[in-house]
């Protein structure tokens, strides 16, 4: 749980150019952070999972899934509603800034764009520990940068899925790794974004202090 109070000062009369009720200062001050705590929805419904040409196919009270012959994300079902457009994949890369285009990051790191279009399967294993759990393991080479990928998937009978990722790779002479994680496509309905943090405009590690933290609710084309 999380407090915090968040001080304004206004500006009490009309002066020049400044109107009543202009904000003049602000500042916000975190009044007790404990600890974090994550609320499963549970279920007591079982998982069935099925091997076909196409992939494996994973079903449970309400919802679907299902995993390319690659062994990606490529399809997410509830209520009968598809929620993907594109399955999930690793992504290397990140739009770069002007601070990038001046130290020339757009070409130096050009080989990070494209790594992910270039993976090749390696092993894919599917296993039911329990009823109500089953975990998918993909393990992936991706030769133009030397590495391999390993995907840990971990399907709930509430409908979670739990991704674990890990990366590694045996050439140092790579240059920096742009941006590290996963990306897909949803379908375009899904255009309402909230979160909790800061905001409402863009800021960062070292320049954030006039981003408060609140929960912001955006489209998510703004």
């Amino acid at each position: 749980c999380e407090y915090l109070i968040t001080l304004r000062a206004l500006q009490r009369a009309a002066e020049s150019m400044i109107p009543a009720g202009h904000l003049v200062a602000y500042e916000q001050f975190a009044i007790a952070r404990g600890a974090t705590a994550t609320v499963e929805q549970k279920s007591e419904a079982s998982l069935q999972y099925n091997k076909t040409p196409a992939g494996i196919s994973v079903n449970g009270a309400g919802f679907s899934m299902a995993f390319d012959t690659l062994g990606r994300l490529c399809s997410y079902v509830l209520d009968n509603k598809e929620y993907l457009k594109s399955a999930l994949r690793p992504n290397f890369w990140r739009a770069p800034n002007d601070n990038d285009f001046g130290n020339g990051m757009q070409n130096r790191c050009r080989i990070w764009k494209e790594a992910a279009d270039n993976l090749k399967l390696l092993r894919l294993k599917v296993n039911q520990p329990a009823p109500d759990m089953i975990e998918l393991i993909a393990l992936y080479d991706i030769p133009t940068v030397k590495g391999t990928w390993e995907s840990r998937y971990l399907i709930q009978s509430a409908g979670q899925v739990r991704v674990k990722n890990m990366f590694s790779t045996s050439d140092r002479s790579l240059p920096e790794i742009p941006r590290i994680g996963m990306r897909m496509r949803l379908v375009p309905e899904l255009n309402n974004m909230a979160y909790f943090g800061r905001g409402p405009w863009e800021n960062y590690i070292d320049r954030n202090t006039s981003a408060l933290i609140s929960l912001y609710h955006e489209k998510v084309n703004e």
